[in-house]
């Protein structure tokens, strides 16, 4: 009877003991600095970018701040944003909005294409756009009154692909010749 009790429990001992697998942490194959201009198409689901963008310009004040995460074949994008005069006011939640990867209305990455003179590998020039991932960042800067107001005309048209509600993207087109 004692042997069968020392058996029995040998067995579940046994049993019970497992192999453990060490499994290899998953790692993102992005890139920020060499994948930028494919950003949305090149972002895996481990990635979070995120997209800060200053619209002010002479009398009118504006920050956005877009988080884009990825799910399958879809940018997940949660939009932030604030206007207004007053530096203390609260970002306000913008759409959480869902784009496929494939999408032809947003033309994110077109527009950081069309701008890629303006990245500046100096961390003391204020970015005008600024994205972040992990401990990477890209800042586009712009350098006259002219200039800025294109840029953020470009945005501003670029972003209303994405989202025609936002308050934000009225009124920040700018006429050129």
């Amino acid at each position: 009877m004692k042997k069968l009790i020392t058996i029995g429990i040998l067995i579940i001992i046994l049993a019970s003991c497992k192999n453990e697998v060490k499994k290899e942490p998953l790692v993102s194959s992005f890139n920020l600095k060499k994948d930028f201009k494919e950003l949305t198409h090149k972002i895996t689901e481990l990635d979070t970018v995120i997209v800060w963008m200053d619209l002010s310009l002479c009398t009118s004040m504006g920050t956005e701040v877009l988080t884009l995460t990825r799910k399958n074949d879809s940018i997940l994008i949660e939009q932030k944003y604030k206007e207004g005069l007053n530096v203390d006011l609260e970002y306000k939640h913008g759409k959480n909005i869902k784009v496929s990867i494939h999408d032809t209305l947003w033309k994110f990455n077109a527009f950081l294409k069309r701008n890629e003179n303006k990245i500046t590998t100096d961390t003391t020039k204020y970015g005008r756009l600024q994205i972040y991932h992990n401990n990477s960042k890209i800042h586009f800067i712009t350098e006259k009154l002219g200039e800025s107001g294109k840029f953020i005309s470009d945005y501003c048209k670029t972003m209303t692909g994405l989202n025609m509600d936002n308050p934000l993207y009225f009124n920040k087109t700018v006429i050129t010749e």
